[in-house]
């Protein structure tokens, strides 16, 4: 009847990738089987939509690791700052030294004037 040539020309196409079908930028992919789709997500994120937020790891590097070379260049930094101090007094102590031995030398030279 009527209906029987009604539903025979109606076909339902289903599109399983619209909008919004993955989230956090996942891509979707068209699937033969039910749900017909998969959701390829980023690394931050998992689950059948990428929902699910995922914890990054940094690959072959730790928190031990990256601590380590902040200390360590932090104790570098401070070596050399105490070096560059060091160097700086001894400059300045020589400076003072000659100048205290000019000083000398010319009070005693005006001494020798005097007499």
């Amino acid at each position: 009847t009527g209906q029987t040539q009604l539903a025979e020309k109606v076909s339902v196409q289903v599109v399983p990738c619209g909008v919004g079908t993955c989230l956090n930028g996942g891509v979707c992919h068209a699937q033969a089987a039910a749900p017909f789709y998969e959701c390829a997500c980023l690394s931050t994120y998992a689950g059948a939509r990428c929902s699910e937020p995922q914890r990054v790891k940094v690959s072959g590097v730790g928190a031990r690791a990256i601590a380590g070379a902040v200390l360590g260049s932090i104790a570098v930094i401070t070596i050399l700052s105490l070096l560059w101090l060091r160097r700086r007094r001894q400059k300045h102590d020589l400076e003072v030294s000659e100048l205290t031995e000019r000083l000398l030398t010319s009070e005693i030279a005006m001494d020798e004037m005097k007499r």
